[in-house]
């Protein structure tokens, strides 16, 4: 059996030297398992760290509205969606708004035996709910979020 052999450095400065082609590399399935292992918790640690950021701003946004009077509230973001009474004199500022993700596209599928199928196209989105609560003084003392 001929192996056909090549070096680029050597092919680069003009001379050919012969080597193997292909050196196999074994490896043990511990060494595998770990390998594959250690990608995925890399790859699940970049893709989160973008999540913890926007966690982190809606945090730091909404505790900089706590020992503030509602009225700023209301004259920064707006009249509130709902309000309703936090059982203690108080009341709770309920803003809420739909985040639209846009639309996966229907799908016309065929079986084997020709009959057409057709999944509808899809609306992808989410409901995004901030929550102040605030004393019977008309000062913010508590939040709530759910939804980035």
């Amino acid at each position: 059996m001929i192996q056909k052999t090549f070096n680029l450095k050597a092919y680069l400065r003009g001379n050919e030297i012969e080597r193997p082609l292909n050196y196999p590399i074994y490896l043990s399935k511990g060494v595998a398992v770990k390998i594959v292992a250690l990608t995925f918790l890399f790859v699940a640690l970049v893709l989160t760290e973008g999540c913890v950021s926007d966690v982190n701003n809606v945090n730091k946004a909404m505790d900089s509205w706590v020992g503030v009077h509602k009225g700023d509230l209301i004259a920064q973001c707006g009249p509130p969606n709902r309000v309703a009474s936090d059982g203690r004199g108080g009341e709770i500022l309920i803003y809420g708004s739909y985040v639209d993700l846009g639309q996966t596209p229907g799908k016309a599928t065929t079986d084997y035996r020709g009959n057409i199928t057709y999944t509808a196209p899809q609306q992808r989105g989410y409901q995004r709910t901030r929550m102040f609560y605030v004393n019977p003084e008309g000062i913010v003392y508590f939040w709530r979020w759910k939804g980035l």
